[in-house]
């Protein structure tokens, strides 16, 4: 049982510098719900791809239709995986979650392209959601059984979560991917508008203003203190719900 989800998107800017705000994403104030990002490895390969491999650390709320049957979950790790070709002028990207992935496995593909003039960058993005919930039981899964009992007890006709279907494996299985699909359409603009911030700040202060370093009279503020007042001062300042995911 696989559910997909497709979207396009341009940005009004050069596939250059789209590629370099990519790797500069985070931190950015429509995305707080991201902890930290970590290079796990990079290097060019014989043809002069540039490959790197990422991993995100993430923290957010479990949707609340989910939580009368599945344990409480806050924090996942992202892998991030990508390929940049400089010569055909093609970035190739891959997320995938690294935890909970018996519940609900995400993968997301983008492909980065410009366009014929090169100076709009075109984004086609694909996302994978395959659920596995109940196929092998884990500590935290209920049984079948459980699931029919609590069918019963809420007596709700119209299936799980109002989606119409029953409680059934399947039917768990179909309203998770379709939650994750929702969910991920939500945050398509949010995930723009962090992309759009960090264009706008590589072309008005440069790479370091957009990597988020600070001055503050003669000295400098870390990048960890850059990261807590963009997840914390920033959407305050500007109204931007900070539960907001990406």
């Amino acid at each position: 049982m696989v559910k997909i989800y497709e979207n396009g998107f341009s940005y009004d800017y050069t596939w250059h510098a789209v590629t370099l705000a990519y790797f500069l994403r985070y931190p950015n104030p429509y995305s707080t719900h991201v902890i930290s990002s970590d290079v796990i490895s990079r290097h060019i390969d014989d043809t002069g791809c540039l490959h790197t491999v990422r991993i995100h650390h993430k923290r957010g709320k479990l949707p609340a239709a989910l939580t009368r049957l599945l344990p409480s979950i806050s924090d996942s790790y992202i892998l991030e995986t990508s390929k940049v070709n400089p010569r055909t002028m093609v970035m190739e990207t891959e997320t995938r979650n690294l935890d909970h992935t018996s519940i609900l496995s995400v993968i997301e593909q983008q492909t980065y392209t410009p366009s014929e003039a090169g100076d709009i960058t075109n984004v086609r993005t694909t996302v994978r959601f395959d659920s596995r919930f109940g196929n092998r039981r884990s500590q935290n899964q209920p049984t079948e059984a459980e699931i029919q009992e609590a069918h019963q007890q809420q007596q709700e006709k119209r299936g799980l979560f109002g989606f119409g279907f029953g409680w059934g494996k399947q039917g768990v299985q179909r309203t998770i991917e379709q939650l994750g699909a929702r969910r991920t359409a939500e945050h398509v603009g949010s995930s723009t508008k962090g992309m759009q911030l960090v264009l706008d700040r590589l072309r008005k202060i440069g790479l370091i203003g957009a990597r988020g370093v600070e001055r503050v009279g003669d000295g400098e503020v870390g990048w960890k203190a850059v990261w807590r007042r963009v997840r914390e001062e920033i959407p305050k300042a500007e109204g931007i719900d900070a539960g907001v995911g990406v």
